[in-house]
């Protein structure tokens, strides 16, 4: 075969050679690319993740120190009693505060021997069907008797014992032995209706007698008086916790220190999860109890960082070795001096391979490529100027590169460099600084590559970028500070508002105290003019010999009769205001007039008339608790009263009208004060929200109104302005007598 022949065949075996080589370096790269996207999609991943840990942690601290504080309340007194308990629990605000908290309860320790009393105490409170569930006989029993706030749901665990189940009895010892919160695992809460079920779980704080060794868990089991507990429903509380801001990570939540789905405390997962690459698994221990946090992207969250980098890479290196294939197929053809440039170029090409290379997958940042065995290092000219350098002024050795990095970064770099050189790591990564030229220090991203070994193994050469990162590192440490600072501003307005809560609360108590001793005094006014006649007249009747024992008889009865009206005004305010104990039925008529009698004399005093039919042949019958609805038609009463006699209108008067409307029965409240201006009218039922002066109003009637109709009577209350003034409407649900 003639010497050229062989010598094309030779040509074209080496141009399909570099293709393939070519396009095997081009997979290569596209396989880097993506590993590189996928690991910035993991360290997204994994920040995500970590605060979604820290803001579980810091809720369940939260709700910690809420029990502690409740333990504090039973320390700090001698006994706390149920409308005490009621009002520390009202104070702390949890339905708006404390999302997924079920209540705050305490459960008493009773022994067998005591079972008796105790039952007959509870029941001597108004609860005649008080008693210690399960049934049957037990070593100790652990009956709720608190329990806020006291809703349709919460009194299902009303004299429960929880002590006779198995998850909540090792809790509870655990909390007894230890002193402190325990937690207890996954159970089923009483409070369940089978509507929207939720997993449950509760958390317990054990109360000691006073005065009692405390030093033994024989000696804590002996003191024990009860404990401040907390049951939850999972859903409610995550959805509290995470809100919004993680709608694009899928969260389960599992009691204990591995994945069961037989102890599912909650999950998060929507229907249309795709089979992320990426998880995270986190274990938090949280009061002695262990749980499982298992995270994976959504949909939303992939998007975020989805490139079509690694195929762009794919596609350059695939253009290149088709390029360079094409070209060296046509360089056969010519002659044998284009013959011998093309062997030149091809040994050119193979000398800057992977430098080339590198610097594709390093997307153009400083690039350095080192001799092992020589310590040589080359520096590109970016890889100078970035630390502030000219081209000339970096010697092409090791000892420049070592002698630049941080001191408190070496150690790592190190251990990272032998790590990838045991091939532990596909890549070499590392975070550290780099002593710039004039003297400062500056973050960057380091990532390598042994590219080249002997024949036993051992890296000769290796490969890398330098990537510029300081701008991120500042990033961070501001978002760092800026998230203390935030949770800092938190906790301070979250205590101011606390305690703005404690004082307006009492100053609306006393205010209402104030309403009903003035009304009081209204109705007392007439009955002591009387009483004063009489007596005066008895010494007239002295003076001109009256005084027989008819008089005296006559005015005994007189001067009783006044006497029985003046305490009968007393019982009509003790009934009015004492708090009902269960629903009753009444007529809706009835108990607008009860009301009404309440402010009669002061409205009769200013000259208010009340249009109100309480003999209606058709009354409306109904059955809820009677005296706090009582208690809002008196606020919006008592609010109407107040404007008619500041803007004093012509024949002011008040109009009740009762009727059914939207399945239901509506009370509607008119006066003719005028109305109440449109800029405000939209914030009458907010809290602290008020027209009148500080000695006159807290703004807190009106929302207390709306809190018990909406949430205790299941209704609605509006406001809107009629032709004569202001007119609220009470819509109650239909209810079966």
């Amino acid at each position: 075969m003639p010497q050229s022949r062989i010598g094309f065949i030779k040509t074209k075996l080496a141009a399909y050679i570099i293709l393939a080589f070519g396009i095997a370096f081009s997979i290569f790269a596209y396989q880097y690319t993506d590993e590189s996207v996928k690991e910035k999609e993991q360290l997204r991943f994994e920040a995500a993740t970590k605060q979604a840990v820290m803001l579980v942690q810091n809720r369940m601290d939260a709700y910690r120190q809420i029990l502690y504080a409740g333990a504090a309340l039973f320390d700090s007194s001698a006994s706390v009693e149920r409308d005490e308990w009621r009002s520390f629990i009202k104070t702390l605000k949890i339905d708006q505060n404390f999302p997924g908290i079920q209540g705050v309860g305490f459960s008493e320790v009773v022994h067998p021997k005591d079972k008796g009393k105790h039952t007959a105490r509870i029941k001597a409170e108004g609860f005649a069907d008080y008693s210690i569930r399960p049934e049957g006989e037990r070593d100790i029993y652990t009956s709720i008797i608190y329990l806020e706030p006291f809703n349709e749901r919460n009194k299902r665990a009303f004299g429960y014992d929880m002590f006779s189940e198995e998850i909540r009895r090792e809790a509870m010892i655990r909390a007894t032995f230890d002193g402190k919160a325990s937690l207890s695992g996954k159970v089923r809460l009483v409070q369940e209706n089978n509507i929207d079920e939720q997993a449950g779980f509760l958390m317990y704080v054990p109360i000691y007698f006073k005065n009692m060794p405390l030093q033994t868990k024989e000696q804590r089991m002996a003191a024990i008086m009860g404990f401040v507990y907390a049951p939850f429903r999972t859903k409610d509380l995550m959805n509290g916790v995470m809100g919004n801001g993680y709608k694009d990570i899928s969260l389960e939540i599992y009691d204990g220190d591995k994945i069961d789905k037989n102890r599912l405390l909650f999950s998060g997962q929507p229907d249309d999860l795709e089979n992320a690459t990426i998880s995270t698994e986190v274990q938090l221990n949280i009061n002695g109890k262990v749980w499982t946090l298992y995270f994976k992207p959504l949909k939303g969250f992939l998007d975020e960082t989805h490139t079509n980098e690694p195929w762009f890479v794919l596609a350059v290196g695939l253009l290149l070795s088709f390029g360079v294939f094409s070209t060296m197929l046509s360089l056969i053809n010519t002659k044998e001096r284009a013959q011998e440039l093309a062997d030149k170029m091809t040994e050119q090409l193979s000398s800057s391979e992977e430098r080339l290379r590198f610097a594709l997958e390093g997307s153009g940042d400083g690039i350095w490529d080192w001799n092992i065995e020589t310590n040589e290092v080359f520096f590109s000219k970016r890889w100078k100027e970035m630390l502030g350098f000219a081209e000339d002024e970096i010697e092409a050795s090791l000892d420049e590169w070592r002698n630049r990095i941080h001191p408190d970064d070496l150690a790592q770099v190190y251990e990272d460099v032998k790590e990838h050189f045991k091939a532990q790591t596909q890549v070499y990564i590392n975070e550290h600084r780099v002593r710039c030229k004039d003297g400062s220090y500056k973050w960057i991203l380091d990532r390598g590559l042994v590219v080249a070994k002997s024949k036993n193994g051992t890296p000769t050469r290796m490969v890398g970028s330098h990537t510029d990162i300081g701008a991120q590192k500042t990033a961070e440490e501001e978002l760092k500070k800026l998230n203390e600072h935030l949770a800092k501003l938190v906790e301070e307005e979250t205590a101011k508002r606390i305690e703005k809560d404690k004082l307006l609360i009492q100053q609306s108590k006393l205010a209402t105290m104030g309403e009903m001793i003035g009304a009081i005094g209204h109705q007392w006014r007439q009955p002591l003019n009387s009483l004063g006649l009489m007596i005066q007249d008895t010494l007239f009747a002295y003076k001109y010999g009256e005084m027989d024992e008819e008089y005296l008889k006559s005015f005994k009865e007189r001067a009783m009769e006044t006497v029985q009206a003046m305490s009968k005004t007393i019982d009509d305010f003790k009934n009015f205001f004492s708090p009902n104990k269960k629903e009753e039925q009444f007529f809706l008529e009835d108990a607008i007039a009860q009301t009404i009698k309440i402010l009669e004399a002061q409205l009769k005093n200013n000259s208010i008339d009340v249009f109100f039919d309480k003999d209606s042949t058709h009354k409306h019958p109904y059955v809820c608790f009677k005296n706090e609805l009582n208690q809002v038609i008196l606020n919006i009463l008592a609010n109407a009263k107040d404007a008619l006699m500041d803007k004093k209108p012509k024949n002011p008067f008040i109009k009740i009208d009762v009727g059914c409307a939207d399945g239901g029965c509506e009370i509607a409240i008119e006066d003719s004060a005028g109305g109440i201006p449109s800029e405000i009218i939209e914030k009458v039922f907010e809290p602290y929200f008020t027209t009148k002066s500080e000695d006159k109003g807290t703004g807190i009637g009106l929302y207390m109104s709306k809190d018990i109709v909406d949430e205790h009577l299941g209704g609605k209350i509006s406001v809107e302005n009629s032709e004569n003034g202001a007119k609220f409407k009470i819509w109650l649900p239909h209810k079966e007598c």
